[in-house]
């Protein structure tokens, strides 16, 4: 059906030669009845326990809320049920927005010859993250830069949020100088410009420094530090061989 392949604006999405993911429903008249989704019109309701078996998203308004979840009406005039666990209502919003609204589901209880059906957009938001992410992945690569927000903060590091994926800034890469209390140089929330600097995957790693977007202290360090002058520094740790010293983020001198 072309609706199907029409945007919100009436224009046609597809173009002869792409390639898109149906599902074949029935054969009649010597023809082949092919969906992406079933609609709302009458016509699905014969379509529905095909939908549930094979997973077929299928368009329904939803009517009101409920004990427990949403009433969608699907397929013309079928009442089904969908729980709030099910439903993946944004933060923003609230159940009672939703109510009027056309949307996708998946029916994943279908009984009593479609008087008991049970709807989920859950695998349907989930398959969309997944193609969101695949897409991103494509344009990221080692050595370019990202701004990402603070989602949370461990021990070994904190994990940033530069879209519909997270990197991770170990503890090593925050500082050129050394880092105790990854809490009182970051905050969940915090903006930051990072660059990524390894990509990973097979283990599906994004690694990220901040460090790598400040100057390399050791790069003035001849023309700063001169033999024979005095400074003064803080003693880092001590060893057995003698005493480093810090002179400055990220640049020790030895006390031997």
């Amino acid at each position: 059906d072309k609706t199907e392949l029409l945007d919100e604006n009436g224009a046609l999405t597809v173009k002869e030669g792409d390639t898109i993911t149906a599902y074949f429903l029935s054969s009649k008249n010597n023809e082949k009845l092919f969906t992406t989704k079933l609609g709302s019109s009458p016509m699905a309701g014969d379509h529905l326990e095909e939908a549930y078996r094979n997973k077929i998203q299928i368009e329904g308004v939803i009517e009101k809320e409920v004990k427990g979840g949403l009433e969608v009406k699907i397929a013309g005039s079928f009442r089904a049920f969908c729980p709030y666990s099910q439903a993946c209502i944004d933060k923003s919003e609230s159940a009672e927005k939703l109510i009027g609204k056309q949307l996708d589901f998946i029916i994943i209880e279908y009984g009593e010859k479609g008087r008991n059906i049970v709807l989920s957009r859950r695998p349907i938001i989930e398959e969309e993250k997944r193609n969101a992410k695949e897409a991103f992945k494509k344009t990221l690569q080692e050595g370019m830069m990202v701004t990402g927000k603070v989602a949370s903060i461990m021990e070994f590091g904190a994990f940033i949020d530069i879209g519909v994926i997270q990197g991770l800034l170990p503890v090593s890469e925050i500082s050129w100088g050394r880092v105790d209390d990854i809490a009182g140089t970051v905050s969940v929330g915090d903006e930051l410009t990072l660059k990524i600097i390894k990509l990973d995957w097979e283990r599906d790693r994004i690694t990220l420094s901040l460090k790598a977007t400040q100057t390399d202290p050791w790069e003035n360090v001849e023309k700063k530090y001169l033999e024979g002058a005095v400074y003064t520094g803080e003693v880092a740790r001590m060893t057995k061989f003698g005493a480093f010293v810090t002179l400055e983020p990220g640049v020790d001198g030895l006390i031997h």
